[in-house]
């Protein structure tokens, strides 16, 4: 009769294959925090570039575009000024609301690395340690 503190055994490869996926995880999580940050600083930069593409005042005349008067041109110009200037500002959101998720990634990739450091630091106790003393 097992008594009720038995401890489950594990094969040592089923234990490895289970360290491997878990550094494998790990691994993914810091490449996804990396490129959560990354998009973020690509969001700013595109938002930036479109506003300055908003500053620049635009000519009176358009070269091959003979059909196109001073005044139609004009008022497309607004529009097109108009349109990138609402993607810039929906890009600095994006970014703010990105910025923030990347933070909370961070945070817990740091989390997720400590918790399995510590499990890889018992694990390796765990081994080392002669089988008589592990069932006491």
């Amino acid at each position: 009769m097992q008594s009720a503190h038995a401890v489950a055994v594990a094969e040592r490869g089923d234990i490895h294959k289970s360290c491997r996926a878990l550094e494998a995880i790990v691994n993914l999580l810091d490449d996804y925090s990396e490129a959560a940050r990354a998009i973020v600083t690509l969001h700013k930069k595109l938002s930036r570039a479109l506003r300055d593409a908003v500053a620049v005042k635009p000519t009176g005349e358009i070269p091959s575009a003979s059909s196109c008067t001073f005044r139609t041109c004009r008022k497309q110009t607004w529009k097109v000024g108009n349109a990138l200037s609402a993607s810039a500002s929906a890009f600095e959101v994006l970014s703010d609301v990105d910025g923030k998720f990347s933070k909370f990634v961070d945070k817990e990739c740091d989390v997720i690395n400590g918790e399995v450091k510590k499990w890889f630091k018992k694990l390796a106790v765990c081994h080392n340690a002669p089988p008589s003393t592990l069932g006491s």
